[in-house]
């Protein structure tokens, strides 16, 4: 009688231990779902938050940016035009991508010997003005240009030679087309108040050089006050002359330009062609 109650009593603690088994592993499972039902809620709501974050992120980059853009537009203060140089009158000779052997520093006589090149500069340069340097840029190619210089303190001569090429047709004008040119009826910030259509003649134009004038070079000039060491009013000149096939551009700050066309009419190109042109004209 005492083995069957041990028996039962074996049996009822067996069923009790399953039981709570069992119980323990239910509960462990309901909290585990809900942990991961947490996470993923939590994540969703991080995943939006950071959204948001880039979104205002990007709004404010865009908004920076389009301030930016605008301050930029409205720091385009021309105070010599040479700070648009590196737009069409200085493209090549600051080309970034140049070959080791595509550039040539040359002295004063060696620029002023080059044939077609050094016949086109001028022999009698502005008083107070010395050789700075000269250059010969991306040799052998279409770009091929020589630079010469010429510096009086702050105040410059710079001189470029090349070959005239048909993509420079939007900056030719006649001397009949004084609005394409005129660069005295606009205030400075020339870049706020020259007209988009006037951009290159205005800012690069190019002339014949049987037809300019000392009268056409004072309607190129821009005076200006300059701050510094060589502080007080500033005159500069920005054109470019066709002799035949080439092209010789000038930048030219001081201050005073009255003589410029005495000395761009010095070149032998000049002397030469005028005699020829008088010869001709008297038949």
């Amino acid at each position: 009688m005492k083995s069957k109650r041990t028996k039962q009593y074996s049996y009822k603690k067996w069923v009790i231990t399953v039981c709570f088994v069992l119980t323990v592993a239910v509960i462990s499972i309901s909290l585990l779902k809900m942990n991961v039902t947490k996470n993923e809620i939590l994540g969703i709501g991080l995943n939006n938050n950071t959204g948001r974050i880039t979104d205002s992120n990007k709004y404010s980059k865009d908004k920076n940016n389009n301030t930016n853009d605008d301050q930029i537009s409205k720091n385009k203060v021309v105070d010599n035009e040479k700070s648009q140089g590196e737009d069409v009158e200085s493209e090549v000779c600051s080309e970034k991508v140049l070959k080791k052997d595509s550039f040539k520093e040359l002295s004063k006589q060696e620029a002023y010997s080059l044939s077609d090149y050094g016949m086109l500069l001028p022999n009698n340069i502005l008083k107070g003005y010395s050789f700075r340097s000269a250059s010969l840029n991306n040799i052998n190619t279409p770009h091929e240009v020589l630079c010469v210089g010429y510096q009086s303190g702050y105040s410059y001569i710079d001189m470029r030679v090349r070959v005239f090429r048909d993509d420079y047709q939007n900056r030719m004008v006649k001397v009949s087309e004084r609005e394409k040119y005129d660069i005295t009826k606009y205030p400075i910030p020339h870049a706020s108040t020259i007209p988009d259509e006037l951009y290159y003649t205005m800012n690069y134009p190019i002339f014949q050089w049987d037809e300019l004038t000392e009268e056409v070079l004072l309607l190129r000039k821009v005076s200006y006050s300059e701050q510094g060491e060589d502080g007080g009013v500033k005159e500069f000149m920005d054109f470019t002359i066709q002799c035949g096939e080439f092209l010789i551009e000038y930048n030219i700050k001081g201050n005073s330009l009255d003589c410029v066309y005495d000395m761009i009419t010095s070149s032998d190109y000049y002397e030469i062609n005028k005699h020829m042109k008088y010869k001709n004209s008297k038949g």
